[in-house]
């Protein structure tokens, strides 16, 4: 409902990738809200593969990519993608036009030299960011990578989908939204100390006003941007029918995972030392054969030949999409 408010001219387009969510958010009956499931976005056969060997968030993560192109084959010349967890406070028309002149945006983390180690999460955030047509041949690269592995595993350099957009920089049409008021989240607060004032708007250093603030998981809950998010959300629920309030804790999965726990033990010993690459190796089969065993979605037997036997031929098909296509 926020960004309805701000921009009730533009279609929205939302991945409900479970059969609540979808059936939820089609009887608000919008004619501006595009309501996509995730085998609409993916195909069957490629949604039926995540289904089998990611976690609910990992299919999450790799499906906003498929959502974008989604966007761009079908009607539209350019689309911004911004996390549900996302709130404006003000029109962002400068950074949206950004994409008339560039092929890609991205928001940058903003760690500071200090704090270099949190870059392995990426230098770039994946909660925002946009691709016009020009961009769709790297927007396939992008979409193949988050198929292949989408998992959080910073020793062998990946984060879900986010960590990938570092590669982005070496790409000509690559633009960067400098602006210190969009994408305000936890990670920056150090950095950008945002504020409020006896105006009652939000600012960052160099009084530089707050437009799209980011309540990721690490913003303090306590927050006063984090608090009126959440107020909206409920209030926007309510409005659209719901009667619930809204739950749920995107780290939790994580706890699901019972053999991170002889990970954990291993990262420390001696063996890991000696043989790296191994253990990385190793920790990849953990959690491979976790998926298997622990996702809810289909018999076990079929989320092995999924994930062995069939993920392949599919990735395949992805890098087709874009190898075919002229380089810019």
């Amino acid at each position: 409902m926020n960004l309805k408010e701000l921009y009730p001219e533009i279609p929205f387009a939302v991945a409900a990738l479970d059969k609540k969510s979808e059936d939820f958010l089609k009887k608000i009956g919008d004619d501006k809200l595009i309501v996509l499931s995730g085998e609409e976005i993916w195909g069957a056969d490629f949604w039926k593969n995540l289904q089998c060997r990611m976690k609910r968030d990992e299919r999450a993560f790799t499906s906003k990519s498929a959502l974008v192109e989604w966007t761009l084959e079908h009607g539209f010349d350019k689309c911004m993608f911004l996390d549900s967890d996302i709130m404006l406070l003000d029109r962002i028309d400068d950074v949206l036009n950004m994409l008339d002149k560039y092929d890609t945006i991205l928001a940058p983390a903003r760690f500071t030299m200090e704090n270099w180690r949190k870059s392995r999460a990426g230098n770039f955030n994946g909660g925002i960011y946009g691709f016009s047509k020009g961009g769709l041949r790297l927007l396939r690269i992008y979409k193949s990578l988050c198929f292949e592995n989408c998992i959080n595993l910073p020793i062998d350099n990946l984060f879900h989908d986010q960590k990938y957009l570092d590669l982005f920089i070496h790409y000509h049409g690559t633009g960067i939204i400098r602006d210190y008021g969009i994408n305000v989240s936890g990670t920056d607060f150090d950095e950008l100390k945002p504020h409020q004032k006896e105006d009652g708007k939000w600012y960052v250093k160099d009084n530089v006003p707050i437009r799209l603030f980011h309540a990721t998981a690490v913003t303090p809950k306590s927050f006063g941007l984090v608090i009126k998010k959440h107020d909206l959300d409920i209030a926007s629920f309510e409005k659209c029918g719901g009667k619930a309030k809204l739950k749920g804790d995107r780290v939790a999965q994580k706890n699901k995972l019972k053999i991170s726990s002889l990970a954990n033990l291993l990262r420390i010993s001696r063996l890991i030392r000696l043989y790296w690459i191994y253990y990385v190796d190793l920790i990849k089969v953990f959690q491979c054969i976790n998926r298997i065993i622990s996702l809810p979605d289909y018999n076990i037997p079929t989320r092995w030949k999924e994930t062995f036997k069939k993920k392949e031929p599919l990735l395949e098909k992805l890098r087709e999409d874009y190898r075919k296509m002229p380089k810019n």
